[in-house]
């Protein structure tokens, strides 16, 4: 998955908002399987630093490449834009 965008720097917290410091980033990562199809291999790649800002333009690109019943591969790319 690859995500692209343009962001701008605001301020989108709440006065009630817990405050972390800004040097403890966390990143989540999920994952869904559906079906009895077997997962091969799932590796998750964080680049770069993470953006901070509101996204006023983002596409994110998603590649999934499987193995059917019958061994042939099969690969999907959706995108979705915003």
């Amino acid at each position: 998955m690859v995500t692209d965008g343009w962001f701008i720097d605001l301020d989108t917290s709440i006065s009630c908002d817990r405050k972390s410091p800004a040097d403890k980033r966390v990143h989540t990562h999920a994952f869904l399987a559906a079906g009895n199809m077997p997962v091969e291999k799932i590796e998750f790649v964080d680049n770069g630093e993470p953006e901070t800002g509101f996204a006023t333009e983002w596409k994110i690109t998603s590649l999934e490449a499987i193995t059917l019943p019958d061994s042939t591969k099969k690969e999907h790319t959706s995108i979705s834009e915003m």
